[in-house]
């Protein structure tokens, strides 16, 4: 068999360790400090963006703080705002149910003062006209 022929270990070896120093140095000295390199500048944006993403998420959570505080003091106006309308519709309401008690009492008392003079005007016209009918009653009895 020719692959245990003594005589050719030598060309074999030779040429393995040829080809094995070869492809030892080029990896060593061009893929390797590549490959290192990609690693290096790999790690480092991610740790920029890990570094970004941190800034971030603190400016997220300060602007989550801004607005509820700002959400918390628009609620706070509108709550009062909205009171101080109520209030005012209120009193607007109480001011506006006493002119209207003020009105009806005003018509009130000239209805009864017209019921009034009614009523006295009826009965001196029923008085009026009692004297005349009695006057027409005794005419006619006595003619």
């Amino acid at each position: 068999m020719p692959q245990l022929d003594i005589t050719t270990y030598g060309a074999q070896i030779f040429w393995f360790l040829l080809c094995f120093a070869t492809l030892y140095i080029f990896a060593s000295r061009i893929i390797l400090p590549r490959i290192r390199n990609i690693l290096k500048d790999r790690k480092t944006v991610i740790d920029a963006d890990l570094s970004l993403a941190t800034e971030l998420d603190d400016k997220i959570y300060e602007l989550h703080l801004k607005t509820e505080s700002l959400r918390k003091d628009a609620s706070n106006q509108y709550q009062t705002k909205l009171d101080e309308v109520a209030k005012n519709a209120a009193a607007q309401r109480e001011k506006m149910i006493e002119e209207l008690k003020e009105k009806i009492e005003k018509i009130t008392d000239k209805s009864r003062s017209e019921l009034k003079d009614f009523i006295a005007k009826s009965r001196a016209d029923s008085e009026v006209a009692i004297k005349n009918l009695s006057q027409k009653i005794k005419e006619k009895i006595f003619n």
